[in-house]
């Protein structure tokens, strides 16, 4: 973390030489409040598709710091290290209430109409597609694409209307309305950003986050665990 932190070279590596040099939980403090920061300018956004390890968005960092807290607390490390997108809305329980109240109601008054025609071709639709090479963009993707597709079954047989009721609510996966809903509440309340997906993506670019499979990791733990305990306000302008 240590070259990371002091890779520009304008970089003033002077405080390490301080108390710091004797204080190891003071210098990892240190390094992490200043990891963010740090990598950004470090970085700048490339288009070139060949660029892994470069963000294709600007990122400012006290937006990301503050993204990035948000999701430190709504996935704790204690309960685990992995930043599952379709979980995000957990963190929303009072959003997934009301949705499903109004949702609910309607779409099980509509629903009893497309249950003999629409079962087994659901059940087809939602087979599991996570492979080895799944990641966490593909699976959001191929979850959008299911409720997509349930939206236009069910407007074929009730209408246009029931088709954006009833269609999202058919099948067991719905974990894209789920996450939509949320990530657009947090979004308002300046929680995360509108577009969280490429934000995440430029966070894993940037060497913040890591991929494993379908879910992200911090890719240092140290900075989950010390993001888990910092303010989720900080960075709030």
């Amino acid at each position: 973390m240590i070259r990371a932190v002091y890779l520009n070279p304008g970089a003033d590596p002077t405080p390490l030489a301080g108390p710091l040099a004797s204080d190891a939980a003071a210098l990892r403090a240190h390094l992490l409040d200043r990891l963010i920061p740090a990598l950004i300018p470090a970085r700048p956004p490339s288009s070139d598709p060949a660029n892994h390890f470069q963000p294709r968005r600007r990122l400012d960092p006290d937006t990301t710091r503050r993204h990035l807290t948000y999701l430190a607390h709504a996935f704790p490390p204690a309960a685990t290290r992995d930043i599952t997108w379709w979980h995000i809305a957990r963190a929303t329980s009072h959003i997934q209430l009301v949705g499903g109240l109004v949702f609910g109601i309607v779409g099980g008054l509509l629903g009893r109409l497309v249950d003999a025609f629409m079962s087994g071709l659901l059940e087809w639709a939602e087979q599991p597609t996570l492979t080895s090479t799944s990641t966490p963009r593909s699976t959001w993707r191929a979850d959008r694409t299911l409720t997509v597709f349930r939206m236009l079954v069910v407007g074929l047989v009730v209408g246009l209307v029931g088709g954006f009721v009833v269609g999202p609510l058919k099948g067991n996966r719905h974990a894209w309305l789920a996450f939509t809903i949320a990530t657009a509440w947090l979004a308002l309340k300046r929680r995360l950003p509108w577009r969280i997906m490429d934000f995440l993506d430029d966070a894993h670019r940037l060497g913040l986050l890591r991929a494993v499979g379908p879910v992200y990791q911090f890719r240092h733990a140290a900075l989950h665990d010390h993001l888990a305990v910092t303010d989720i306000q900080a960075g709030d302008g």
